[in-house]
C-alpha cells in the first residue's frame, strides 16, 4: 500500500471522511503494517478534540478536553495538593502537542482554585483557603503552574486509543513515581465503562 502516512497526506487512496480514513489506517496497521509513523498518524487523528478522565483510584483529579485547534481544557475536581487532604477545585487552560504518542500540555492560565482541607490536615494547610484568596491572579497562577507540573512535567503516554498514562506525583498522589491512567471519555472511536488503574511504585512522601 505504499508510505500511508504519505498516501493520507497526499490524499491517494484514502476517502475524504475522517472516520473512512480511520478504518483505513486501522486495517492497515491489523494487517501487519505497524511502522511506526503509520500507528502515530492513526493516533493524532483519532486524538483531536477527545475528553479523558484522570483518577486515582475512585477519585477522579480532571477532565482533560484536548480541542482540535491544539487547545485544551482541564477542569480540577478533587487535586491533592498534599497528603493529608488538601484538595483543589480550578481550571487550567493551554496548548497541547502530540508527538510519537506522547501527549504534552503546555498551561496558560488558571483560574483562581477553591480549597479544601480534611480535619487531618495540618496547621499550615488549614490556612490554604485564606492565603489563596488573597493572592492576585499572577501570583496563584504561579503557585499552581509550579505544583501541577513538578517533579517530572507533564508527559502523557499513549498506551491506546483510549487510554494514556501520566507520569506526575502531584497530579496522582502524594508519592513520588506514581503512574495514573487517563481513559478517553467521548472522541473519535471513545470506548466507555472502563475504570482507570493507578500503580503505585516505592518513592518518598511529598510534605
Amino acid at each position: 500500500m505504499g508510505i500511508l502516512a504519505m498516501c493520507y497526506d497526499d490524499g491517494d487512496g484514502v476517502a475524504v471522511n475522517k472516520n473512512e480514513a480511520y478504518k483505513w489506517y486501522e486495517k492497515a496497521v491489523n494487517n501487519g503494517n505497524d511502522r511506526e509513523h503509520v500507528k502515530n498518524r492513526y493516533t493524532a487523528l483519532k486524538f483531536a478534540g477527545s475528553t479523558w478522565t484522570m483518577k486515582n483510584g475512585d477519585r477522579t483529579i480532571a477532565v482533560y478536553t484536548f480541542n482540535k485547534d491544539n487547545t485544551y481544557t482541564a477542569k480540577y475536581t478533587s487535586y491533592l495538593h498534599a497528603p493529608t487532604g488538601c484538595y483543589w477545585t480550578f481550571t487550567e487552560t493551554g496548548t497541547w502537542s502530540l508527538d510519537k504518542g506522547l501527549v504534552t500540555p503546555t498551561p496558560k492560565t488558571f483560574s483562581r482554585p477553591t480549597v479544601r482541607v480534611s480535619p487531618s490536615a495540618n496547621w499550615q494547610q488549614k490556612k490554604y483557603p485564606s492565603v489563596m484568596a488573597a493572592m492576585t491572579p499572577g501570583e496563584y497562577s504561579k503557585f499552581l503552574r509550579d505544583d501541577v507540573s513538578a517533579s517530572d512535567n507533564r508527559v502523557f503516554k499513549m498506551k491506546s486509543d483510549s487510554q494514556m498514562d501520566v507520569k506526575n506525583s502531584r497530579l496522582t498522589s502524594d508519592y513520588d513515581n506514581t503512574w495514573g491512567t487517563l481513559v478517553k471519555k467521548s472522541g473519535p472511536a471513545a470506548s466507555s465503562g472502563k475504570k482507570s488503574a493507578t500503580k503505585k511504585r516505592s518513592g518518598s512522601r511529598r510534605r
